[in-house]
């Protein structure tokens, strides 16, 4: 898939683009399980134009940067509470795990909002909920990680979220 990619796109170094289509491997399947939306940097035309040919909502999104904290949002919150509570996505939408869901987009928006999320807080909820809900059957990556027996990326997923917050932190010497 890579030459497919170099040989598609214009731009030899870009921004990672993101998604937010659910699926799970179930043995050697992988498994759609929520209907999302890919967003790739520009450059990548032709590559959203494949995936859109494929059946996949894919577009090139400008502002790539305040897409991915809006994707690290919904990672730090669905993630680690999928895999604590080994619950699909939409398990964290009912009490009690609603409550630790809300808690957790509500200490990530801070420190997000301050690196560029163009969400206000409510905004950044409804988000969370939105997700959660299109992806309900969803088993996230680190629930399947946990599953699996894998390491999970919680380090890569809070540790990212936690590295901005020192930052800001030191700028406001904190730190």
């Amino acid at each position: 898939t890579g030459e497919v990619l170099r040989a598609h796109c214009a731009a030899a170094h870009v921004d990672q683009g993101i998604t937010t289509e659910g699926a799970y491997r179930a043995g050697e399947r992988v498994q759609p399980s929520g209907a999302g939306e890919t967003l790739v940097p520009a450059g990548f035309e032709a590559v959203a134009a494949m995936l859109q040919r494929a059946g996949f909502h894919a577009r090139v999104e400008p502002d790539i940067g305040a897409a991915r904290l809006a994707k690290l949002l919904v990672n730090v919150a669905v993630n680690p509470l999928a895999a604590v509570h080994r619950v699909n996505n939409g398990a964290l939408l009912a009490p009690p795990l609603r409550v630790e869901l809300d808690r957790l987009v509500c200490e990530a928006w801070p420190v997000l909002h301050a690196e560029g999320l163009a969400l206000d807080q409510q905004a950044a909820l409804d988000r969370v909920h939105a997700i959660a809900q299109a992806t309900a059957a969803n088993r996230a990556s680190m629930l399947q990680d946990v599953l699996a027996g894998r390491p999970t990326e919680i380090d890569a997923i809070t540790g990212a979220l936690l590295a901005m917050g020192l930052q800001i932190a030191i700028g406001f010497g904190y730190g």
